[in-house]
């Protein structure tokens, strides 16, 4: 009886337990009508875990987040390719205004005198005019001033073409394609997140309903002794009080069917929230057990230093940290360009607005109202951060990873163990029943014998859906978690019903 109720708290820690997530490569999610053909399928079949994965990828809001983040950054980053193309503009506008000229007035007489006292040939021929030619002239006035008239439409075709920006075009598109990569490793790092809990929620449902089986089949075994012991009375190999013994532990084992249902509720609402489905059916992937040895630790460490996306996504960010220090350090240095432009529309121009006009230039900031100085500390120090983020990662999933190696094996081994408990308990139950039966035991002892036998095969269970949580986590962290996929279709293994 004891043995019985310590094991319904742990029951519960562990359907609580898979509330928590934690995910595997991008998969693109699979059409509406595919999901619902999915769903239909598994109310005749049951669902697979195959199937239920299939449901989550393309039903998960979080993962059509992460999906979404990776559009963008991907787009951004193709948007940044072409920045070190030219820049070609069309310049529409109508323009309202005047540009007037002012030089003052041109004495013509003046000049005159002047030419004719410089120059004796020049004053010969003047002579030879008319007098009243020479007396006109004398005393003629030009004014020299114009206003035009600026009115009407302007047409501008404008490029431009940066040849040397100091790295910093160059750092913006590495930083971009870091970003995109991020994004991905992400997106992987939340479908590993997604399977693994899954993994927890699914098997969890599993444990549940065997374990209401169990309880179910202990109270078909106290109903079945209640009716022996009421025989056994009316025979008098049994008093009364062991018969009501009986009866009090038949009722024991009610409240103990109902508190199984209640934890088999509780995780089944969990999964179909998880895969969005109102009401769940039957599921046809068992819990098991590996059989076969598990690669060493290190092994897996290797594999996750190679593979796992949170690393992965780490070295972006540090990508990133880099490409912000080259772009700030960039800041000091000049810009070269190459530039033109050309007016469609010429009537409209002024005397000193060129048709068209190219050529290339420097330009070079002396004084900005941004610290440039600040800016390369600035960046220095994200990119400190990132190096030191990438190795508190690092250690931390070496960490996962031994973390889950160690409670995969640990339940290999503890599922096994099990095995000889079990015969035990079921042995010993066998005696009590038949020692009840000529009054040599009484109802106390087969019902601690019966629950015995329950508590180790609930314990068998329990082991059994702790070595698949911690084989999904193993697999998650190490990067590999199609590997547990795999495991599913696996000979070597054993399945518990």
């Amino acid at each position: 009886m004891k043995n019985s109720l310590a094991l319904q708290p742990l029951l519960a820690a562990l359907l609580c337990a898979s509330a928590c997530g934690c995910a595997s490569a991008s998969e693109a999610a699979a059409p509406a009508e595919s999901l619902s053909a999915i769903a239909r399928g598994s109310a005749v079949r049951g669902l697979a875990f195959q199937e239920a994965r299939a449901l989550l990828r393309g039903r998960s809001d979080r993962l059509r987040a992460s999906e979404a983040e990776l559009e963008a950054r991907q787009q951004a980053a193709e948007a940044d390719r072409s920045l070190s193309q030219p820049k070609i503009v069309v310049n529409t506008q109508y323009d309202w205004g005047t540009k007037t000229i002012d030089y003052g007035t041109l004495d013509v007489g003046g000049a005159a005198s002047r030419a004719l006292s410089s120059s004796p040939a020049l004053g010969q021929a003047l002579q030879g005019l008319p007098q009243g030619l020479r007396e006109g002239l004398s005393g003629l006035r030009i004014p020299l001033h114009a206003k035009t008239d600026l009115d009407g439409p302007r047409v501008t075709l404008e490029g431009y073409w940066p040849i040397y920006t100091g790295g910093r075009i160059e750092a913006r598109q590495k930083a971009s394609e870091a970003a995109a990569r991020e994004a991905k490793d992400s997106l992987q790092n939340e479908n590993d997140r997604l399977d693994t809990e899954l993994a927890r929620k699914y098997f969890a449902v599993q444990l549940a309903r065997s374990i209401t089986k169990l309880r179910e089949e202990a109270l078909e075994d106290q109903e079945r002794e209640v009716r022996r012991a009421r025989g056994f009375e009316r025979a008098g190999t049994v008093s009364r009080l062991e018969r009501l013994s009986v009866e009090v532990n038949r009722d024991k084992a009610r409240r103990e069917l109902l508190a199984a249902q209640s934890d088999q509720k509780v995780a089944e609402a969990k999964l179909g929230r998880l895969l969005r489905e109102g009401s769940l059916g039957g599921l046809s992937t068992p819990l098991f057990v590996l059989c076969g040895p598990i690669e060493p630790l290190r092994h897996w460490q290797d594999q996750a230093l190679a593979t796992s996306p949170v690393l992965a996504a780490y070295g972006a960010k540090t990508e990133q940290a880099e490409q912000l220090l080259r772009a700030a350090r960039g800041a000091w240095k000049p810009t070269l360009y190459a530039f033109g432009a050309k007016n469609v529309i010429k009537h409209y121009l002024t005397l000193t607005e060129p048709d068209w006009i190219a050529g290339v230039g420097v330009s070079y900031t002396l004084w900005n109202n941004r610290d440039r100085n600040a800016s390369i500390a600035s960046a220095r120090a994200t990119r400190a951060k990132a190096e030191a983020g990438t190795a508190e990662a690092r250690n931390q999933l070496l960490t996962g990873v031994e973390v889950a190696w160690l409670r995969t094996t640990q339940m290999q081994s503890q599922y096994e163990l099990t095995r000889s408990t079990v015969d035990l308990a079921a042995e010993n139950l066998r005696m009590r029943e038949s020692a009840f039966a000529t009054g040599l035991s009484t109802a106390n002892e087969v019902w601690d014998a019966r629950t015995k036998l329950t508590g180790a095969r609930v314990e068998q269970k329990v082991a059994a859906y702790r070595f698949v949580v911690a084989w999904a986590e193993l697999n998650s962290a190490a990067g590999t978690m199609e590997r547990f996929s795999e495991s599913l279709v696996r000979s070597d293994k054993t399945i518990e019903k």
